[in-house]
């Protein structure tokens, strides 16, 4: 782990990225936003819209497929808010997966490794 994720008392090391994800609204909306960086455990989303502290919410996070050059493989994962925090024409939420799919977390662990 980086010594940036043991000062700040994080679990699973994070990586830079530069993802995409939409954000599910309950109407089934969505909200196209960008992964920063990422977990085993969770992300740092940019998003144009806020989201509180505590609110739960689904995403669909674009992760590259590790098969097929410049393909992504979407996955369905629920999240909590951690924090919200305004950053130049948008917000930085922080969000913490809730119970994600075995094969989600692998693929994850995966693409963070390439």
């Amino acid at each position: 782990m980086s010594e940036a994720g043991r000062a700040e008392g994080r679990a699973n090391e994070r990586k830079r990225v530069h993802w995409r994800a939409l954000i599910l609204l309950p109407d089934w909306q969505a909200i196209p936003t960008s992964i920063v960086n990422i977990s085993e455990s969770g992300t740092c989303i940019i998003s144009p819209d806020t989201r509180p502290a505590g609110a739960m919410m689904q995403i669909v996070l674009f992760v590259p497929d590790l098969k097929h050059d410049g393909r992504v493989m979407p996955w369905l994962l629920k999240m909590k808010v951690a924090y919200s925090v305004l950053s130049g024409s948008g917000f930085q939420l922080g969000a913490q997966f809730l119970q994600p799919e075995a094969a989600a977390v692998e693929h994850i662990r995966a693409a963070m490794r390439r």
